[in-house]
């Protein structure tokens, strides 16, 4: 078989023998060695350790997950990610930053000296800025960047504020070719309802939402891995497959 084309841009560093690509190719390629790491809040735990079960250890990732719960870009003075990521870029060079993040920014940001209501015009411009920055970061230090997205959310009020926070992450990834974005959104509503605790999962029902209505339970943590990891291999042109597939059925 005829060896794919290089990609003209690779990411991750010299002599990583990763095989992601979002360049387009005629058939896609083995992973080969890839180093992932996982950055986000408590939902990205969730995500993450999803995908822990869902990789194979002969898939060719090296999943490292370095979500720490409650944080996010708002409140630096919490946790710095921007600062963390630069630590974390340094220590594995990853061929690519995987990041879900926001459920914790629904309040006020300190902008220009004064604090800004969120969803306020200044305040989704000073996030905006912020997810570029971040996006950035990732995609300058080596790597490709794929934004997993934020669920919907059983408290309406809740959920209106993530959407506009996905939205901005759409935004902010769409405007770096080295990045790509991945809606969770409608993965999780169940048409004409919207947000839903359970579902059919491969055939029979399950609890998919934990009953805080935020975060994924073990099923759903199950169905959003299988969906990122068919994300990557379609996106990144790779041979890759969840080892046990999670879907939801019937809706």
């Amino acid at each position: 078989a005829t060896a794919p084309a290089p990609d003209p841009h690779p990411r991750g560093w010299s002599g990583a023998r990763c095989a992601l690509s979002l360049a387009s190719r005629p058939a896609p390629a083995p992973v080969g060695r890839c180093t992932v790491l996982e950055i986000g809040d408590s939902l990205g735990n969730d995500l993450g350790w999803g995908l822990q079960r869902h990789l194979s250890p002969a898939s060719g990732f090296h999943l490292i997950q370095a979500d720490v719960s409650s944080t996010g870009l708002v409140d630096r003075s919490f946790y710095d990610w921007p600062a963390h990521l630069a630590t974390d870029l340094h220590r594995y060079h990853p061929q690519l930053v995987l990041a879900s993040l926001g459920g914790n920014d629904e309040q006020g940001m300190v902008i220009d000296g004064s604090v800004q209501a969120f969803g306020s015009p200044a305040w989704q411009r000073a996030y905006l800025a912020k997810v570029t920055a971040l996006v950035r970061e990732a995609t300058d230090g080596g790597a490709y960047v794929l934004w997993v997205g934020l669920p919907v959310m059983q408290q309406p009020g809740f959920s209106a504020g993530i959407a506009t926070l996905d939205t901005l992450d759409a935004r902010a990834v769409a405007a770096d070719r080295y990045a790509t974005y991945l809606s969770t959104w409608e993965l999780f509503s169940r048409p004409g309802v919207g947000f839903a605790a359970d579902a059919e999962v491969n055939g029979a029902s399950a609890q998919i939402r934990e009953p805080d209505g935020v975060h994924y339970a073990y099923a759903g943590e199950d169905v959003v891995a299988t969906y990122v990891i068919r994300h990557l291999a379609a996106s990144f042109h790779v041979r890759l497959a969840p080892q046990h597939p999670a879907v939801l059925t019937g809706w």
